[in-house]
This record gives C-alpha cells, sequence and structure tokens, in this order.
C-alpha cells in the first residue's frame, strides 16, 4: 500500500527478487490515508509494503481509496480487477 512514486520504485527493486510482481492498481493517496490502511490492515502485513489481503479486502482498499485517494492519478488493470470483483462476491 505505498504511495504511487514508491510503489514503482518498490515493484521495480522486487522484480530483481520475484519476478512475478506486478501492479494490479494504483490510487495515490496522503500519507495519512496510507497510514490507516497499514494499521487497520497490520495483522495481514507480510513484510514492509506487503500485505496478503482476500478478495472482498481488496475491494475494500479501492473503495477507501476512491473516497480518499487521487483519482485522477489512478490506475488499474480492469480484468484483474473484475475477476477481484468476481471472487468477492462468490
Amino acid at each position: 500500500m505505498p504511495q504511487k512514486k514508491k510503489s514503482q520504485q518498490r515493484e521495480r527493486t522486487l522484480q530483481s527478487e520475484v519476478p512475478e510482481i506486478v501492479l494490479r492498481f494504483s490510487i495515490p493517496a496522503d500519507e495519512i490515508h496510507e497510514k490507516h490502511l497499514h494499521d487497520y490492515f497490520n495483522a495481514k502485513n507480510l513484510r514492509g509494503e506487503w500485505f496478503a489481503l482476500e478478495p472482498s479486502e481488496l475491494i475494500w482498499v479501492i473503495s477507501y481509496l476512491k473516497q480518499h485517494g487521487d483519482l485522477e492519478r489512478a490506475s488499474a488493470n480492469l480484468e484483474w480487477l473484475g475477476q477481484i470483483f468476481l471472487l468477492a462476491k462468490a
């Protein structure tokens, strides 16, 4: 749940470690909102900025960021997002 600038840098760093890392969506938000997400999902933290979230939790994060983020600079893989939405409803 890093900010966009940070997420792109982290994605490049992890590419050398784990080639299957793909940025699926990005909605820039203020640090206070990023911290709120970190605190909210603390129990699901794998390491650093990486979390093991269920599809329904991803939908919740996206909804939260739609309210608190910068939608003008948002990006998403819509095919992936559609699959996540279907899994969350199952």
